[in-house]
């Protein structure tokens, strides 16, 4: 994913695997928002070159995209309860935080957007094979322009199986 700003809002991509864990993938740290944020940059997720890639788990692979005009401190607050949680609070922590971001966007629906179209994901690159650097496609060639007016939320799931 590439996240480029064309006007000042608040982005953020947060991750939820199949174990119940979660990351925050943009931004990369919650302080980005005041030293390193800014319009028609392009922020690469994950950071550099790297793509996500599935591992060896099985299971839903949810990941959580969310702009709005205003800061959305809540789910920040969120994400920091479950980062500092210890590791057998981490869960239920994730499923709080989970359950903020479901309960941000039914707060936002009048602001919803209609229904787009479906997309291509990463130019349909698939295999069990390592993409070869100098053949993976530069995200920002690729890349498709989101509009919103107040408020935007979208959800990719991936049935790991």
């Amino acid at each position: 994913m590439m996240v480029q700003l064309k006007t000042d809002c608040f982005v953020y991509v947060l991750y939820y695997g199949a174990n119940k864990e979660v990351q925050l993938l943009f931004p990369y740290k919650l302080r980005q928002f005041q030293d390193d944020y800014a319009t028609e940059k392009n922020y690469y997720i994950p950071a550099g070159r790297t793509w996500i890639e599935l591992d060896q788990n099985p299971g839903k692979e949810t990941f959580f995209l969310i702009a709005s005009n205003e800061r959305l401190l809540d789910i920040e607050a969120k994400y920091g309860d479950y980062i500092s949680a210890d590791a057998s609070k981490k869960p239920a922590a994730a499923e709080a935080l989970v359950a903020e971001i479901r309960a941000v966007r039914k707060h936002y629906a009048t602001f919803a957007t209609l229904a787009e179209k479906p997309i291509s994901i990463g130019g349909n690159i698939r295999g069990t094979e390592k993409v070869e650097e100098k053949q993976r496609h530069d995200v920002s060639e690729i890349a498709t322009e989101i509009t919103a007016k107040n408020f935007y939320s979208k959800t990719f799931t991936i049935d790991h199986q």
